[in-house]
């Protein structure tokens, strides 16, 4: 098994991609964004341990070398990208991981729900999580931080642990290498960089058939006030659609507390 990243093959696939890899990084978010104003984008930054990774809200995302911890920055403008698209980009990073986790697992995509905003479970458990953060100087950026279960395998971890997460190593037959799943998430990073049709598979429709909570009875914690309701999908400015007896809500920003 391979579980170091071979920058020949990215560096020659993606020459136009500024590529660092670092054996250990705090978090390679904070990277970013404290090195943003150095950095030619498109960038990717990899740590091959990671020991201060944030997820949304402050939650911790912990690694080691076995795993895939990364973060992408990009300009949505020289791309073309509109201010209502880039709001998407954490749902649309977690679709593009999404395939990239199919094609190198051999998993069948009904395995492989998004969970909003910026989860991804397989076989209901987390696999992979996403930070989109902006560093505002310079302000036309933004850094999308990725850490994804691979080759770290839960198998021997507590019960505890085992029922929320997984790796792809766990639910594959498949040998799985960590260059071959970075090239695919960037490939297909390029793919909506370049090519206008690809990129209209992503805004708004490519969660619509497998999202985790939809017609899930869930609760969400929004600035402390709770709300339990029944998702009825994500609309095109990537809101989840909740609905109480009181209506349809539109949640642009909240943490899931639970879904049944």
């Amino acid at each position: 098994m391979d579980d170091q990243i071979n920058s020949n093959i990215i560096e020659a696939a993606f020459p136009e991609w500024t590529l660092e890899i670092h054996e250990q990084l705090p978090s390679t978010n904070q990277y970013m964004m404290q090195n943003a104003a150095k950095i030619k984008t498109p960038a990717v930054v990899v740590a091959q341990q990671q020991t201060q990774g944030r997820g949304r809200n402050g939650n911790s995302w912990w690694s080691d070398h076995t795993s895939l911890t990364f973060s992408v920055m990009i300009s949505p403008q020289k791309y073309g990208f509109d201010r209502s698209q880039q709001q998407l980009f954490s749902l649309i990073t977690a679709a593009l991981v999404r395939e990239a986790i199919m094609t190198n697992g051999d998993i069948d995509g009904s395995r492989v729900q998004l969970k909003w905003p910026n989860d991804i479970y397989l076989d209901g458990k987390k696999v992979c999580g996403i930070l989109l953060e902006q560093p505002g100087v310079p302000n036309d950026v933004i850094v999308i931080g990725i850490g994804l279960n691979v080759n770290n395998s839960f198998f021997y971890a507590s019960d505890e642990i085992r029922e929320k997460a997984i790796s792809i190593r766990d639910a594959s037959t498949e040998e799985i290498r960590l260059t071959t799943v970075l090239f695919s998430i960037m490939a297909n990073f390029e793919d909506i960089f370049e090519d206008e049709e690809r990129r209209e598979d992503y805004f708004p429709f490519a969660w619509e058939e497998y999202h985790l909570l939809d017609q899930k009875m869930v609760t969400i914690d929004q600035s402390g006030k709770k709300i339990t309701g029944r998702c009825e999908g994500i609309d095109e400015s990537g809101a989840m659609l909740l609905r109480d007896m009181y209506g349809l809500h539109q949640i642009h920003s909240a943490v899931i507390v639970s879904w049944e």
